[in-house]
């Protein structure tokens, strides 16, 4: 008899929580539920863009300062947070699949990173660095050491299927050039020679040339110019006091010579919505992004830090 008096006190209780919650929750203002109804209607009207693909989409180890270079700073910056900061407001919707952690599966990662963009049925798909693994690393489709460039080749196919999946437009990056990557890294064993390289490119183009939904943003010339920019840097100078003096012209790559720093992604961006003037649904995002300066678009990045409103915020 104790037992069931309170397993009573305790239904009573839970009870009267719920009644609480729903009391609070019917005490919403209805003026402020209308505002929030609207705002997600707003939302369902702006078409949607997937985005899969690998660490430059992530924004792995991207940074950039806060205003004036004080206070916190942006960390893991995202591809989609620069596209979103170049149009205010923003006429499209991100669904963002992408992740720094692709090259530890890349089969299962990107088969799901697919279904999942299929699942929101985009107006259209951002894939610019998605084929990346499924070129580079050390082990096949099944999970065997490469020996052999014909294993990349196949790996590569399965990539390729995976995006003829998605029915909506498409931008899918090539496949750029690494080597010279830090070994830490990128090991030279998971490098495809260069002549395996320019095949999968070559099939690449192929493979979008039967497909008018499908076009291909060249990221493999995003890379060679970073590392032409970066290799033409002049040193640092030094001031009198021996204080480093701020470079005129900062980095494209970072220290690791294989993730864009913030002015990287940047140019990414840039070509990246140069490129989605031809594909459908993608036209009202790609505005005439080349009057868009560099120092601007890091202005309103850092104006989104204030807001809250950017990838991580770091002290």
């Amino acid at each position: 008899m104790p037992d069931l008096t309170r397993r009573r006190a305790v239904a009573a209780g839970l009870a009267a929580v719920l009644v609480a919650i729903g009391a609070a929750d019917v005490a919403v203002p209805t003026d402020e539920r209308e505002a929030e109804l609207r705002g997600v209607e707003r939302v369902r009207e702006r078409p949607c863009i997937a985005i899969i693909g690998a660490s430059a989409s992530a924004g792995f180890g991207v940074f950039v300062e806060g205003p004036g270079g004080d206070g916190p700073g942006i960390v893991d910056l995202r591809l989609r947070d620069l596209l979103e900061a170049v149009v205010d407001p923003c006429p499209v919707t991100f669904s963002d699949w992408s992740t720094a952690m692709f090259f530890r599966d890349p089969i299962d990662v990107g088969r799901e990173s697919v279904e999942r963009a299929m699942a929101v049925e985009p107006a259209a798909v951002l894939a610019i660095d998605y084929l990346f693994w499924f070129a580079y690393g050390s082990h096949d489709a099944e999970g065997r050491p490469i020996r052999e460039e014909s294993q990349r080749e196949a790996l590569f196919e399965i990539g390729l299927a995976n995006l003829d999946r998605l029915s909506a437009p498409i931008l899918v990056g090539d496949l750029p050039n690494a080597k010279g990557a830090s070994t830490r890294i990128l090991s030279e064993r998971q490098i495809p020679a260069p002549e395996t390289l320019a095949r999968l490119n070559a099939r690449l183009e192929a493979f979008a040339a039967e497909r008018p939904r499908i076009r291909v943003l060249r990221l493999s010339e995003e890379m060679r110019r970073a590392k032409e920019l970066d290799a033409a840097r002049p040193p640092p100078a030094v001031g009198d006091d021996g204080t480093p003096a701020p470079s005129i012209r900062r980095p494209r790559l970072q220290r690791d010579r294989m993730h864009p720093t913030f002015d990287g992604l940047v140019e990414i961006a840039r070509a990246s919505l140069v490129a989605m003037r031809e594909v459908p649904a993608m036209e009202t995002l790609a505005t005439e992004v080349d009057e868009v300066e560099l120092e601007d678009l890091r202005s309103r990045i850092q104006s989104r830090v204030l807001n809250g409103s950017a990838a991580g915020v770091a002290p």
